[in-house]
């Protein structure tokens, strides 16, 4: 409704591709987001949004180009540093994707979202003691801060440990973390798909079927 009253409106176009992509609609998503660029071309989340379109996608290459683009307009924005990390670790280049993980951790002082992010990497990456003790971090900042149990369960779910990462989104549904809008999108949860529960969640947070 908000296009069709103003189809010039980035921010409506830039909020409708995040629900395109949310839902599981790349192709349109990347349109939308394209067309928000068009129309901001300097907004640095759009520009970031429109790599994670392609990174929804399984464009892995495009999303890294797009990333990179917005680090050269900005190498201290914190956001396109998390998501550079999240494409090069489903590339298989590990060393650069911990480079960028560890770099958004320390931009954003060591927010939970980003340290979750460079436990998952290094998970991946083959480097589970590293990524054990950045999860027992993250569980002690949780007993004063709020640490969201969906960067959680990335984290167990890399490592291996389903049900564990299961009930960490249960917590996360419960909770309504943000963050449950990517769930059926989300890359680290592919191991999960067949599971009853993971399909009961997906019901829970009320995404079409």
């Amino acid at each position: 409704r908000a296009i069709e009253l103003d189809p010039n409106l980035a921010v409506a176009h830039k909020s409708y591709a995040e629900f395109l992509m949310h839902s599981g609609r790349s192709a349109e998503a990347i349109r939308e987001m394209e067309r928000a660029r068009d129309l901001d071309p300097l907004s640095l989340i759009t520009n970031t949004l429109i790599g994670f379109a392609y990174h929804n996608a399984r464009q892995y290459n495009r999303a890294i180009e797009e990333y990179e683009k917005v680090i050269q307009l900005d190498p201290q924005f914190a956001p396109a540093h998390y998501f550079l990390g999240g494409a090069l670790v489903n590339t298989g280049r590990y060393d650069e994707a911990i480079e960028h993980l560890q770099k958004a951790k320390d931009l954003t002082h060591g927010a939970s979202l980003m340290s979750a992010g460079l436990a998952r990497g290094y998970a991946l990456a083959g480097r589970p003691d590293q990524a054990q003790q950045s999860l027992r971090e993250l569980q002690l900042l949780g007993l004063h801060h709020y640490v969201s149990p969906y960067g959680l369960a990335q984290v167990y779910a890399a490592l291996g440990d389903k049900s564990s990462a299961l009930d960490m989104l249960d917590r996360a549904v419960n909770e309504h973390a943000f963050e449950v809008l990517f769930l059926r999108v989300d890359r680290s949860f592919d191991s999960l798909h067949e599971n009853p529960r993971f399909e009961e969640l997906l019901k829970r947070v009320g995404f079409p079927q």
